[in-house]
């Protein structure tokens, strides 16, 4: 199924890393990528680069942002994702699901964890991309509970908030 078409998806900081390479290459992004650079004003040429379409903005499918919420809370990562890391992942899944080469360009470390255990390739922009994946272990730090998921990030017995520790990592 795989058409070997590369897509790259685009998250806020290379555009606010003045990342100009837009020539021979596909390349996407989320609405809200847009609205996190327009509203800090962050980049100067960026309703040129939409203009002549050299970044596509498109809007995940709900199905795969729901998708991206369980497999991120089931990891671990869920309290550590913006709606933007979700919708950006939720893209790539789409775009790799419809047989493309789905990139993501992100320093983000929680947002990279999660593309790796959904088989979704990753670049950093200024940072390494990361070398290990990680299914982390929520707790308490002061009871000692161990939760499988974040929950409401509070412990249920003592009422602390609710720490995390890798509990199963993976080599990439």
């Amino acid at each position: 199924m795989k058409n070997n078409e590369t897509i790259y998806i685009l998250d806020s900081p290379v555009f606010i890393s003045g990342f100009t390479e837009f020539i021979n290459k596909k390349f996407i992004t989320s609405n809200l990528v847009i609205k996190e650079i327009k509203t800090k004003n962050l980049i100067k040429n960026l309703d040129i680069i939409i203009k002549k379409g050299l970044v596509k903005i498109v809007k995940p499918k709900e199905k795969y942002i729901k998708k991206i919420i369980e497999i991120s809370k089931e990891i671990g990562d869920f309290k550590k994702l913006s709606k933007t890391d979700i919708e950006i992942l939720a893209i790539a899944l789409e775009e790799k699901n419809k047989g493309k080469n789905a990139i993501i360009v992100s320093d983000d470390y929680s947002l990279q964890n999660t593309a790796k255990h959904l088989g979704i390739e990753i670049e950093g922009i200024h940072f390494p991309k990361i070398k290990k994946s990680i299914e982390w272990q929520w707790y308490c730090p002061s009871c000692f509970k161990k939760y499988d998921n974040e929950a409401n990030g509070i412990c249920q017995i003592c009422g602390s908030k609710l720490k995390r520790k890798p509990k199963k990592l993976r080599n990439l």
